[in-house]
């Protein structure tokens, strides 16, 4: 059974579940915020053990509190866009808990679908998790520099990068892969910018960015590569260049 988190005292919870009952139980340790969704049974038997609260006051004081803090908690508050050549998107809420996933192209679906339920992770386990499912889906690779383009915007947004950029050193130094990345922050109405841009031209906003960059000003709906050309990405990033980690 699933619910909403409405109420925290403590080591106790309120939770709202999908008929409409208020359920009382304890945190056992869990680290929840006001407004996420739990799974507290599963396989028909509760993980939790749980009572319904019978006290209308109780019910209608949570009622009134909640609806504020469950919309909180799925109201992006910054975006990490994530380019391996798969692209991804990232919401994150205000606690900087994963509410939404998306691939900006196929790959990036393919990615995901292998990465699993990224929703109400933080940003660098999320990180984690879509490098993990590149690295099965063969995005990555054991012969060559693997580039990374992550950029970050909206709340917290510098603090979530260096989250973004520990989850890669710290897969290169799990793995033996290496890495060189493209790592920037920005406001909100940047990236929605860029990502609006991006769709226009069908490549995903991390590869419009580092377009910008080599090649200076978009005109007249096409750039001027000036007779430069790559056969993918990785090469690309590496005549752009950015920062190793190796």
């Amino acid at each position: 059974m699933k619910g909403i988190v409405m109420e925290i005292k403590g080591e106790d919870l309120v939770v709202l579940n999908k008929s409409g009952e208020y359920m009382k139980m304890k945190k056992q340790g869990r680290s929840v915020c006001v407004g996420q969704e739990l799974d507290f049974a599963g396989g028909g038997k509760r993980k939790w053990a749980a009572r319904r609260l019978t006290a209308l006051a109780a019910s209608f004081l949570i009622f009134v509190g909640a609806g504020a803090g469950g919309y909180a908690y799925y109201t992006p508050e910054g975006y990490v866009d994530v380019d391996i050549n798969p692209g991804i998107e990232i919401s994150y809420n205000r606690w900087d808990k994963v509410i939404k996933v998306s691939g900006t192209n196929e790959e990036g679906e393919r990615v995901l679908k292998a990465a699993g339920n990224l929703k109400n992770r933080g940003v660098g386990k999320a990180m984690k998790m879509i490098l993990e499912a590149a690295e099965v889906e063969e995005f990555l690779s054991d012969d060559s520099e693997n580039f990374v383009s992550v950029f970050v915007s909206g709340k917290n947004n510098s603090e979530n990068l260096e989250k973004a950029q520990n989850a890669i050193r710290n897969y290169h130094a799990q793995t033996g892969l290496r890495f060189s990345y493209n790592a920037e922050t920005g406001s909100m109405e940047k990236y929605k910018a860029f990502k609006a841009e991006a769709a226009g031209l069908e490549i995903t906003p991390g590869k419009l960015n580092l377009l910008k960059k080599a090649y200076g000003e978009y005109q007249m709906g096409r750039y001027t590569i000036e007779g430069k050309e790559y056969e993918n990405f990785n090469q690309f990033a590496a005549a752009y260049g950015g920062k190793s980690v190796k």
